[in-house]
């Protein structure tokens, strides 16, 4: 699954930066599940049957529907260009199913420590004080 393009773009009131893309196959229920291993997912039925978010917290968040190819992506401001990077290597490395999750793990422990050390200037995640 990768993504095509982006077709909407909006700063939100909380300061995050929201983007619509299109993906070239629709999400599945297995995509979700590999997710889990990567954040929280939760499965919204209240939105509509196969509504879910997924959340890397300080990072990002996905929200959409199984079986469509929209999603919407919002991304913290400080660590955009952190977490653009890393939700492609999430829908890259997916291998319709394949994952190779020892990599993927190694690439999500990376990132985890960027978006800490550029929001609290450390990887215990307490700002730094000064």
């Amino acid at each position: 699954m990768r993504i095509v393009r982006s077709v909407r773009h909006k700063v939100c009131t909380d300061g995050a930066f929201m983007r619509e893309v299109i993906l070239d196959a629709p999400i599945t229920e297995p995509f979700v599940e590999f997710l889990k291993n990567f954040g929280t997912v939760m499965m919204l039925g209240t939105m509509g049957p196969g509504f879910f978010k997924y959340e890397l917290k300080d990072g990002f968040s996905i929200k959409g529907w199984i079986g469509d190819t929209n999603i919407e992506i919002r991304f913290r401001r400080e660590v955009m260009d952190i977490c653009e990077d890393y939700v492609s290597v999430l829908f890259y490395y997916y291998y319709d199913g394949k994952p190779d999750l020892d990599k993927l793990r190694r690439i999500d422990t990376k990132t985890r420590e960027q978006i800490l050390v550029r929001i609290h200037g450390n990887t215990d995640g307490n700002p730094v004080a000064g």
